[in-house]
C-alpha cells in the first residue's frame, strides 16, 4: 500500500450548476418517494429470496410521464444556464412517449451491469440521440441524472430495511450498479461503498478493488490531498481504476455528504493526472 499527497480548489460555478441539477432531482426524488410509498408496491412476497439486485426483483412501477417532465426540468436547467450549446434544442424535441418507454426498459433491464453500458451499448441511447440528430454524451448525461433520483427515491422507500451485498461484490444489492464513491468510518476503518444511481451503500474491504477484486496489496495504493482533508483516493494499479473516498468521524451515523462527488472533483483530476480511471460516469 502506497501513499501519495496532492493540493486542490474548486470552481464556483461548476458547483452552482450541480446546486440547480440537484434542487430539481430532490424534487422529483421526493414526489416519486411518496408516490411509492402510497402504492405499497416496492416490496413483494418472495423478492428476498430471488437472485439479483432488489430492483430486478421487485420492478417498482414508476410514474414514466414524472421521469419525462424530469428530463425536460434538467434539459431547460441546461439550456438556461449555456445558452447555444450545441444539441441542446434537439434533446428539448426528444417526445416524451420515447423518454418514457426508455427509462421503462432500461430499469427494467438493469442487472449487474453499469448503467452507462447498459444505455450507450444498447439501442436506448442510440434511439433518444438519433430521434433529434443530438450529440449522445449529452443525451445520456441528462438520461442518468433524470433516472437518479428515481432508483434513489426505491432505496429509500424500503422501510430501513438493509440489503447486504454479496461478499466482495462490485454491485449495488439493491439496482446492481456499481459504486462511485466510498465512505471510510474513522473509528474502525470499515469501508462502505456509494451506489453511483440509487446512492444505498454497502459493507466492502478496506484493502480490495470495488471494480476488478484485486486485493494484492502491492497494486493498490493510496492518493490524499492537502487542500480536501478527509478525502482520499483508493487507486488500483491491477485494473487502473480509482474510487473517492470520504472519511467519516460520526461512527457511522450519517451517509456521503449531499455534494460529495462534486466538491471533491479536484480528486478526479489528480487521479486522472496518475493515469487512473473513473470506472463509473458523471
Amino acid at each position: 500500500m502506497q501513499n501519495h499527497t496532492e493540493k486542490a480548489g474548486m470552481p464556483r460555478e461548476l458547483l452552482d450548476f450541480y446546486r440547480d441539477l440537484r434542487a430539481i432531482q430532490d424534487k422529483y426524488y421526493e414526489e416519486c418517494r411518496q408516490a411509492l410509498k402510497s402504492s405499497g408496491n416496492t416490496r413483494r412476497a418472495g423478492a428476498e429470496s430471488l437472485p439479483g439486485p432488489l430492483l430486478h426483483r421487485v420492478k417498482p412501477d414508476f410514474d414514466t410521464r414524472r421521469f419525462t417532465d424530469a428530463f425536460k426540468d434538467i434539459t431547460a436547467m441546461i439550456a438556461r444556464r449555456r445558452p447555444g450549446l450545441k444539441g441542446i434544442g434537439g434533446i428539448e424535441q426528444i417526445p416524451g412517449p420515447l423518454l418514457s418507454q426508455s427509462f421503462a426498459e432500461v430499469v427494467n433491464s438493469l442487472f449487474n451491469q453499469e448503467f452507462n453500458e447498459k444505455f450507450t451499448e444498447t439501442s436506448y441511447g442510440k434511439r433518444l440521440s438519433g430521434a433529434v440528430d443530438a450529440d449522445t454524451g449529452l443525451v445520456e448525461f441528462i438520461f442518468i441524472n433524470t433516472v437518479r433520483p428515481f432508483l434513489r427515491a426505491f432505496a429509500r422507500s424500503l422501510d430501513g430495511d438493509r440489503f447486504e451485498a454479496l461478499e466482495n461484490s462490485s454491485f449495488c444489492p439493491v439496482c446492481g450498479c456499481r459504486p462511485d464513491m466510498g465512505r471510510a468510518l474513522k473509528h474502525n476503518g470499515q469501508r462502505y461503498l456509494h451506489c453511483s444511481l440509487c446512492g444505498h451503500e454497502w459493507l466492502s474491504k478496506r484493502l480490495l478493488c470495488p471494480y476488478c477484486l484485486n486485493e494484492d496489496h502491492h497494486l493498490l495504493s493510496t492518493i490524499t490531498v492537502d487542500d480536501i482533508p478527509g478525502c482520499r483516493i483508493d487507486a488500483c494499479e491491477a485494473c487502473g481504476s480509482y474510487l473517492k473516498v470520504i472519511v467519516d468521524e460520526t461512527a457511522g451515523a450519517s451517509g456521503l455528504p449531499e455534494m460529495a462527488d462534486i466538491e471533491t472533483v479536484f480528486l478526479d483530476i489528480v487521479a486522472n493526472q496518475k493515469g487512473f480511471t473513473n470506472k463509473t460516469f458523471y
